[in-house]
Parts: structure tokens; C-alpha cells; sequence
């Protein structure tokens, strides 16, 4: 694998993160924007090469990450597919895959090799130890995909393979929905005044309200995309609703309460996690407070 790495989208702060992993790596690093100024600093900032536009950043690439916001990931890869190099890789890092793939695919007519990735952290990771980095293959190249794997794990990540629907579906759960549910109960918060709320706070509530105000701090664009752009999360919402307005007929039915409650808890205790997982909430609790 060639050592000239591409990153469009570089401006971003995943990009900034991948153009240090890189360097870290050995490869030479050109960072490339919709707007070259802001690419030109950003390149400067890093200490790499810029470009002017992202078909002159893959002109001569060995391997081209597309970093942009989701919902211009599969437009940047067709605007640059007839400009990759034969043989040079390009992959996405996007967190929800949508027609992602089917554009790297037709990158892979004009000679390029593609796959598609999803590290499962933010741009604040320091180091990789016990990390997960999802790769979801878009034709069949062994090597490619091993490539991709190793230079993960030689950080000590754990990566995973699945495909574009499976990823999809799991992370309509594991991020759409648990960021849907924290909006949520914003929303509910936002009727009172969460001081004083915060009086009567107990330990679940305590921890809630940390992943609920974590989530509030972020970019809203980022999570209306990854809701929005995901076309498994309808279907995992109204699952959801569902749900939700079943338990909520059972507040008056304490039998059907208490069966729905007993077959959830049969359902999670088969997670191996799941003996230890009261102890495990104090402990965050604990690191919570401690860090305050």
C-alpha cells in the first residue's frame, strides 16, 4: 500500500484526528476542503500539504479518506471517482452508510479499490486500546480489507466486519435510538427548571442527565443526519413507540407490568456484562462526581 494519503473533508475534526494518525504512520498527509483557504490553515495547523480542491487531493493519492458531513459523503465520492488513480483505495468513515457504498462502488469501476469504515469514537481519542472499528467490505478484496484492519489494530483497536445493512440496522439502535431517547428526555427537562430538579436527583437519574447533557452539547446537525440519513431507524423508532405505549398501559396493570419488565431482563441477563452491571453504574457514577 502506497504512503500518500488524502483526507477530503480534512477540515473537520475527524479529519484532523485521521491526518495525525496517519502521520503517525509514516504517510505523507494532503488535506483538502470544499473551501481551499480553510484547508490551507488546517494544513498548516497539522504541518501537511493542502490542496485546492478535492480532485486535485487524489490526483496523485495513494489512499483517499472522504471525512465530509454524511450527507455529502456519497456526492464527494462520485465527484472524485473518474480522478482516483487505478489502484488507489478510497474509504468513508461516514456513521451511517445509506447509499454510501453504492458510490463507492462505482468508484470501483474506474479502478479503484473501496471499502467503507466507522471507527466507533469521536475526535477527542487519544489512544485506540479497546476501540471498535467497524469495515464493511464493498467487493470481494481480502487484502484490502485486511489492510484496513491492521492498521487499526496495530493501535490496539478491535475491528469488526459486517455489511452495509447490518451496520445500518445496529447502529439505528446503539446511536439513533439512545440519541433519540436523550433528545427526548430533554424535552421533557426543558419544561422545568433543572435546578431545582437536580435536588431531588437520585443515582439513575444522575447518570442519565450526564449522557442526556453530553448529548445536548454536540453538533444538532450531526444528530438529526445520523437519525434522518439512516433508513433502518424508522423502523427501530416505531419499535420504540411501540414499546413505549405498551408499558405505559401497563402503569395500571402491575401483571403485565412486572411480565414485561421479567421477559426484558431475561432478554439482557444473556449479555455476559449484565451480573456486573450495577456495580459497574456506581463506578461511573463515582468517576462522574469525582471529575466535577
Amino acid at each position: 500500500m502506497g504512503k500518500r494519503v488524502a483526507i477530503l473533508g480534512g477540515t473537520g475534526k475527524m479529519g484532523r484526528w485521521f491526518a495525525g494518525f496517519f502521520l503517525s504512520k509514516g504517510y505523507e498527509v494532503v488535506l483538502a476542503s470544499r473551501s481551499a483557504e480553510r484547508a490551507a490553515r488546517a494544513a498548516e495547523e497539522l504541518g501537511v500539504a493542502s490542496a485546492a480542491s478535492h480532485e486535485e487531493a487524489v490526483g496523485n493519492a495513494d489512499v483517499v479518506l472522504v471525512s465530509t458531513p454524511i450527507e455529502a459523503t456519497a456526492e464527494t465520492i462520485r465527484a472524485v471517482k473518474d480522478r482516483l488513480p487505478r489502484g488507489a483505495v478510497i474509504f468513508d468513515i461516514a456513521s451511517v452508510k445509506g447509499d454510501i457504498p453504492k458510490a463507492l462502488l462505482e468508484a470501483t469501476e474506474y479502478g479503484a479499490k473501496a471499502l467503507s469504515v466507522h471507527p466507533l469514537f469521536g475526535p477527542g481519542t487519544t489512544r485506540l486500546t479497546q476501540k471498535k472499528v467497524i469495515v464493511i467490505p464493498i467487493s470481494e478484496d481480502r487484502p484490502l480489507v485486511e489492510w484496513v484492519r491492521r492498521i487499526f489494530e496495530e493501535e490496539g483497536a478491535e475491528t469488526y466486519l459486517a455489511s452495509a445493512e447490518e451496520h445500518d440496522q445496529m447502529i439505528g439502535v446503539t446511536l439513533s435510538l439512545t440519541h433519540f431517547i436523550n433528545i427526548a428526555l430533554a424535552k421533557v427537562l426543558s419544561g422545568r427548571d433543572i435546578r431545582e430538579v437536580k435536588k431531588f436527583a437520585g443515582t439513575t437519574f444522575t447518570l442519565q442527565l450526564t449522557l442526556t447533557e453530553a448529548v445536548l452539547s454536540q453538533d444538532p446537525n450531526l444528530y438529526y443526519v445520523i437519525e434522518a440519513y439512516n433508513p433502518a431507524f424508522r423502523g427501530i423508532l416505531d419499535d420504540f413507540l411501540r414499546a413505549a405505549q405498551e408499558i405505559a398501559s401497563e402503569i395500571d396493570d402491575r401483571r403485565a407490568y412486572l411480565k414485561t419488565f421479567t421477559e426484558a431482563r431475561e432478554s439482557l441477563s444473556k449479555d455476559p456484562e449484565f451480573s456486573s452491571a450495577y456495580e459497574r453504574f456506581y463506578k461511573a457514577l463515582e468517576s462522574s462526581a469525582a471529575q466535577r
